[in-house]
C-alpha cells in the first residue's frame, strides 16, 4: 500500500470516529460541561491526535513530528505577524460567519439556539478554565494536526501549492459537519492551509487557530462576566455590523489586513530557504533530468527527483471520508430548514 492511501485511510478513521463520537454521546448524560468536555477530549485527542499519530509512526512508518512539519524553525518575527493575524482571522471568521448565517436564513435554515456555556458566578473561572483546554488548546493543536499536518501528507504528491491549499481548506470545511460552520471554517480553512504549504510548519496555523478560538470563549466569559473585553470588542463589531454595505466594507479591510500578514510570513519564513549553510553556493536548474555541473563545470548542483505521483484510486479511503462529511453536513442543513 501506497503513502497515500495509508494517509487517507488514517484521515477516514478520524472522520468516521467523529460520526461516531457523535452517535454515541447523543445517548450519553452525564451532565452539560462534563458530556462537552470529554466529548472534545474523545474526539480531538483520542480521534485527531492519538489515532493519527500512532498510525503516521507505525504504520506508514515515518516520524510524525516530522511528517506534520512541527520540526522546522522559524524566525521570531514569523511568530509575532502569526499572533497579530490570529486577531485579525477573529474578525473576519466572525464577519464571514455573520454573512454565512444570513444566507442559510434566506433560503430557510433555522439554527438550534442553545445556551452554549454558563459562566456562574461561583466557579466561573475554573469553567473558563475547561473550556479555554477543550475549546482553544485541544482544536488548536489536535485539528491542526488532522487536518493541515494528515492534508499534507495526502497531497504530497499534488505540485499546485493552490490545488493543495483550496482541498485542505474544502476539507476543514466540511469536516466540522455542520451546515452553520461550513462557511467560515473553509474560509479558516484555506487560511491555515497556505501557512502550512508556505511556511513548512504546523506552529503557525497552530497558534492562530488556538487564538480565534480563545478569544471566541473568552468574549463569551467576558460578555457574560461584566468585561471590558467583550465590550470592545462588541462596540468594533456592532458599528460594521449595522448594514450589509458597512459589513462587507469591513470584511474587505479584514481580508487586505490578512493578505499582507499572509505575504509577509512567506516573505520572512521563506528567507531562511536562501541561506546556504557552510558558504556552499548551490545552482538550480530548470531541466530536472540535467545536471547543471554538466554544463558549468565544478558547480555543486542539486537535482530535484521526478515524482511519479498517486493515482486516483490510492485516494478512495479520503472519498469515503469526503462523502461521510457531505451527507452530515447535508443532513445538518436539511435538519434546520425542515424544523
Amino acid at each position: 500500500m501506497s503513502k497515500t492511501f495509508k494517509t487517507c485511510t488514517i484521515f477516514s478513521i478520524s472522520t468516521v470516529w467523529f460520526v461516531l463520537m457523535r452517535m454515541v454521546f447523543s445517548y450519553v448524560n452525564i451532565g452539560d460541561y462534563p458530556s462537552s468536555w470529554v466529548f472534545s477530549f474523545l474526539v480531538q485527542v483520542v480521534g485527531m491526535g492519538i489515532i493519527p499519530l500512532l498510525l503516521c509512526r507505525f504504520w506508514v512508518k515515518e516520524d510524525p513530528f516530522t511528517a506534520f512539519c512541527f520540526k522546522r524553525r522559524l524566525k521570531p518575527i514569523v511568530y509575532v505577524l502569526t499572533v497579530v493575524l490570529g486577531v485579525v482571522v477573529s474578525f473576519l471568521l466572525s464577519s464571514v460567519s455573520a454573512v454565512w448565517q444570513t444566507v442559510l436564513r434566506m433560503i430557510g435554515y433555522t439554527q438550534t439556539n442553545s445556551a452554549g456555556t454558563v459562566y456562574p458566578y461561583t466557579g466561573g473561572i475554573w469553567i473558563l478554565a475547561m473550556e479555554i483546554i477543550t475549546s482553544a488548546i485541544f482544536p488548536g493543536i489536535f485539528e491542526e494536526i488532522n487536518y493541515r499536518g494528515l492534508g499534507a501528507q495526502m497531497f504530497s504528491d499534488v505540485e499546485d501549492d493552490r490545488i493543495k491549499i483550496i482541498f485542505i481548506g474544502a476539507l476543514f470545511g466540511l469536516g466540522h459537519q455542520f451546515i452553520a460552520q461550513t462557511g467560515y471554517a473553509f474560509v479558516a480553512g484555506v487560511i491555515l492551509a497556505f501557512l502550512l504549504v508556505k511556511t513548512r510548519s504546523i506552529i503557525p496555523g497552530m497558534i492562530i487557530h488556538f487564538m480565534n478560538n480563545f478569544i471566541a470563549v473568552f468574549a463569551d466569559y467576558s460578555s457574560q462576566t461584566g468585561g471590558t473585553f467583550a465590550a470592545v470588542r462588541e462596540s468594533i463589531l456592532s458599528v460594521f455590523f449595522k448594514n450589509f454595505f458597512l459589513l462587507f466594507l469591513f470584511i474587505a479591510m479584514q481580508t487586505a489586513l490578512t493578505l499582507l500578514l499572509l505575504r509577509l510570513i512567506r516573505k520572512y519564513s521563506q528567507a531562511e530557504d536562501k541561506e546556504i549553510p557552510d558558504g556552499k553556493e548551490e545552482f538550480y536548474y530548470p531541466n530536472k533530468k540535467q545536471y547543471v555541473d554538466d554544463i558549468f563545470g565544478d558547480l555543486e548542483a542539486v537535482r530535484e527527483p521526478e515524482k511519479d505521483g498517486s493515482k486516483w484510486y490510492e485516494y478512495a479511503p479520503l472519498y469515503g471520508a469526503a462523502a461521510i462529511m457531505i451527507v452530515t453536513t447535508i443532513f445538518t442543513f436539511v435538519w434546520g430548514v425542515g424544523r
